[in-house]
């Protein structure tokens, strides 16, 4: 099976969190105990009717329209049960849509190594920290997961080509993919 890798792309809207330390939290926890999150508006291209239905942002959990969030749901197939979607609250601007964080909490243990561009970086004195530059997946480990992040580089986060294949149906402009 083919994967993908989402990417933060251009939007013409682009929401994040306003809470950087919900931010770390969402790598480090597996659920959410908040009711709501706010979130920001923090670019605006166009004034007019926006498409965006799926945020990517390199260091903040994915966020999602109300048509995502109802698309995921009716998904069974999908494992909706390890997604966990929060509504928001935009703070600074007047949207059309509702918007949901969405915490994957499925993680898998999937990276290859051998064919992922990474960097080792020093992080304090005495601790390493991986980069991931150019991922690459072990499919075999990955088989089986929709919606997953990675164990060892949790901004990262995957679509199987079923999911991807599913997700065009709704004409939303989103998602810069990167095929595995």
């Amino acid at each position: 099976m083919l994967y993908y890798e989402i990417l933060p792309g251009e939007y013409d809207l682009v929401l994040d969190m306003v809470d950087d330390g919900l931010c770390k939290r969402f790598l480090e926890e597996r659920t959410f105990e908040e009711k709501t999150i706010q979130v920001k508006c923090v670019n605006l291209k166009k004034k007019q009717k926006y498409k965006e239905d799926l945020f990517a942002s390199a260091f903040c959990p994915p966020i999602v329209s109300e048509d995502m969030k109802r698309f995921i749901e009716e998904n069974d197939g999908f494992n909706h049960k390890n997604i966990q979607l929060i509504e928001t609250e935009v703070v600074n601007y007047d949207t059309e849509k509702k918007y949901f964080i969405m915490n994957i909490m499925d993680i898998v243990d999937c990276i290859d190594d051998e064919s992922s561009v990474y960097e080792d970086s020093r992080v304090g004195r005495y601790e390493w920290s991986r980069i991931y530059i150019k991922t690459r997946l072990d499919k075999t480990k990955a088989d089986g997961h929709d919606i997953f992040r990675l164990k060892g580089d949790p901004h990262a986060l995957f679509i199987s080509e079923r999911f991807y294949n599913e997700f065009k149906k709704l004409k939303s402009r989103c998602l810069d993919l990167y095929r595995q």
